[in-house]
Formats: structure tokens, C-alpha cells, sequence
């Protein structure tokens, strides 16, 4: 015997599966972070020196943003690795952070951290780290990386799942609220 269902209880299902599903696509974007990290104290055997900021994915390994300045010394005339100037790999020939200048990839800082780039992590700089250049290379001398927040505090980048998530909540709430008083009619 087939069982009547009301187009309310169907509706009902509905939205429960369409939440589950929504929430199930969340939840892995919601598991990664983005980290914040600031290069700190880093110094090249010329006498030159290395300061900026970068944005981590690591969960996928990704750089979101950077921005970092190399001096000049006497053999280079320093360079400012941005997204418009050039382009982020993480574990790529050697070096665990690379920033390769676009058009002209002999022109490139090689980055190894000690340690992986978690959370709270403060990794010096390994003697494999080094800019390559034109004509030269200088190895970096001293320095590590810091996660520390960016100016004015707060997270480095606002998680889209969470607001995801907030605004689905919030689509809920209307929709239970619509419910009990009534404001949708059923046919």
C-alpha cells in the first residue's frame, strides 16, 4: 500500500537534502586556513636584506597574496615580487616557497623554511634559501617567518565558507520564521 504524502512534508525533505548538501560542499572549504606570514630579519650575503608578507593556503598550497621587497646591493638592483610582477609556487624545484618574476625566470627567491608553515609556527630560514638573478645569486644570510597578524589585527583573510555558512543559516531562519507564522501559503 502506497502511503500519501502531503507537497509539505515533500518540501520538508526537500530543503532538509538541500541543506545536508550545501553544508557537505561547505565543510572541506571551511577546513582550510589562510595564514598570514611576514619574513622577518631576513638578510643576504651581499649585505642586502629581504622584508614583506604573504598570504599561505596550505591546505591546498596556495598563495593568495604577496608582497615582497629584496634590496638592492652592488651586483642587484632588488626586485618587489607582487602578484602583478610575478608568481607564487610552493614546493617547486627545490625550494619550498619560490617567487618567480614574470617574463624573466632567472629572476626568482627561493625560500625554505625549517619547519612547515603551520599555525603559530615561527620557521627560520634554511641555508638553501637564495635570489637568483641575472648574472648572480645571493643566499639569505639570516632570517625566518612569522605569522603574525596583519596591522589593525584580526584574520589575514576572511573565510568565504563562514559567511557561506552564516548566510545559509540565515536563509533557514526565514524560511522556519515564513513557516510558523504563516506567511506562505499552501496550495
Amino acid at each position: 500500500m502506497i502511503a500519501a504524502i502531503s507537497r509539505s512534508h515533500v518540501r520538508t525533505h526537500a530543503r532538509t537534502l538541500l541543506s545536508l548538501f550545501l553544508l557537505s560542499v561547505a565543510a572541506p572549504i571551511a577546513q582550510g586556513t589562510a595564514v598570514h606570514w611576514e619574513l622577518q630579519g631576513v638578510s643576504f650575503s651581499d649585505g642586502a636584506f629581504g622584508s614583506g608578507t604573504f598570504i599561505f593556503e596550505a591546505s591546498n598550497q596556495t598563495f593568495l597574496d604577496w608582497t615582497i621587497e629584496t634590496s638592492p646591493s652592488d651586483g642587484f638592483a632588488g626586485f618587489l615580487y607582487t602578484p602583478a610582477t610575478s608568481h607564487a609556487v610552493a614546493g617547486s624545484g627545490g625550494c619550498g616557497i619560490d617567487f618567480i618574476a614574470s617574463g624573466n625566470t632567472s629572476q626568482f627567491l627561493c625560500l625554505n623554511p625549517a619547519t612547515a608553515l603551520d599555525i603559530g609556527a615561527t620557521p627560520e630560514l634554511l641555508p638553501g634559501s637564495f635570489e637568483a638573478y641575472p648574472g648572480g645569486l645571493r643566499t639569505v644570510a639570516s632570517g625566518g617567518l612569522s605569522d603574525d597578524p596583519p596591522p589593525g589585527g584580526g584574520d589575514a583573510v576572511p573565510e568565504p565558507a563562514t559567511l557561506f555558512l552564516a548566510g545559509l543559516a540565515l536563509a533557514g531562519m526565514m524560511g522556519l520564521s515564513r513557516r510558523r507564522f504563516g506567511w506562505i501559503r499552501l496550495a
